[in-house]
């Protein structure tokens, strides 16, 4: 069994294209038939680093859809997750989370997609009209929601049992790794996306703390 930490507790984890090309690159090295994640801090992931996000863009480094993350097994979640946290969770077999921990995925507001498999993942598990809810409302669930009205997440404990109640799952499990569901990345939709204005816009205006000036492209 191999488990391992997102290790950046100030930022809240977000992740870099860096952190996203080691966690490949770890998954790749382990070979392994049981796999736990879980992040350090008060929370699992906050998705994307929008900073980092936003140098990559304005300098039109646009290779989003070549990131695409392994994804591990189990996932321990000790206070939430967000953005590219979330579809992280959405690809993951087993979901624990923390009582009182929150979900989203924000990725409207910002002019971005969840490119990292979290549609069709999540439209398969709660259904098309709970998941146009939560992608296109952005809005921010608790765990107990995406347990009992999602779907998502499939125990929640304590926040100081979440890791140990992961383990000791992982340790039942016999079956191997499964493959990330991606039939949308590289699709027309997600490219004119990602190499639009638009996503320039969504984080630059975050960075600069203002609300975003969006452009009609149709």
């Amino acid at each position: 069994m191999f488990s391992f930490t997102l290790n950046r507790p100030k930022s809240l984890n977000a992740m870099t294209p860096r952190m996203g090309e080691d966690l490949r690159n770890v998954l790749d090295w382990f070979e392994t038939d049981r796999t736990c994640v879980t992040g350090a801090g008060r929370i699992f992931c906050a998705g994307a680093d929008l900073k980092a996000w936003n140098n990559d863009q304005q300098q039109n480094k646009t290779d989003e859809q070549e990131r695409v993350a392994a994804d591990p097994i189990i996932a321990a979640v000790p206070g939430g997750a967000y953005g590219g946290g979330t579809e992280i969770l959405l690809n993951c077999d087993i979901v624990v989370a923390a009582e009182g921990a929150k979900f989203a995925l924000p990725e409207v507001k910002r002019g971005v997609v969840a490119i990292q498999g979290g549609i069709p993942r999540l439209a398969r598990i709660s259904g098309h009209q709970l998941a146009s809810e939560l992608l296109l409302l952005g809005r921010t669930i608790d765990a107990a929601e995406a347990q009992n009205r999602f779907g998502f997440v499939n125990q929640v404990v304590p926040p100081s049992k979440v890791l140990s109640a992961a383990l000791d799952i992982a340790k039942q499990i016999k079956l191997g790794f499964h493959e990330t569901l991606l039939a949308h990345v590289g699709s027309p939709a997600s490219t004119r996306v990602y190499k639009g204005d638009n996503i320039k816009e969504g984080l630059k205006a975050f960075n600069e703390k203002r609300s975003p000036a969006w452009r009609n492209l149709r």
